[in-house]
């Protein structure tokens, strides 16, 4: 019995490292793939830009919306105007 949990043992660290190594390759792939079609984006206040918003009339759909930039937080956090008057 315990041969047969040293060599389960063994081979499930075999299994994590390859998982981790595969998911690092993985990763580095999907980045890859999704920088080549990104920009940088910034904006200014009093810019308008499209948010995903609830409809007012219904709760359980959303819209896009176009919105106001209120504030800028951070390079890239921004506080949005709402038809509501919310941040």
């Amino acid at each position: 019995m315990e041969r047969y949990l040293e060599d389960l043992k063994s081979r499930l660290k075999t299994t994590a490292e390859f998982a981790d190594k595969h998911a690092a390759i993985a990763q580095a792939h999907y980045s890859k793939h999704y920088n080549k079609y990104a920009a940088e984006k910034k904006f200014q206040v009093g810019e308008q830009v499209v948010v995903l918003d609830k409809d007012s009339s219904h709760k359980t759909f959303a819209r896009w919306q176009l919105r106001t930039i209120a504030r800028v937080r951070s390079p890239y956090s921004y506080n949005v105007e709402m038809a509501d008057g919310r941040w």
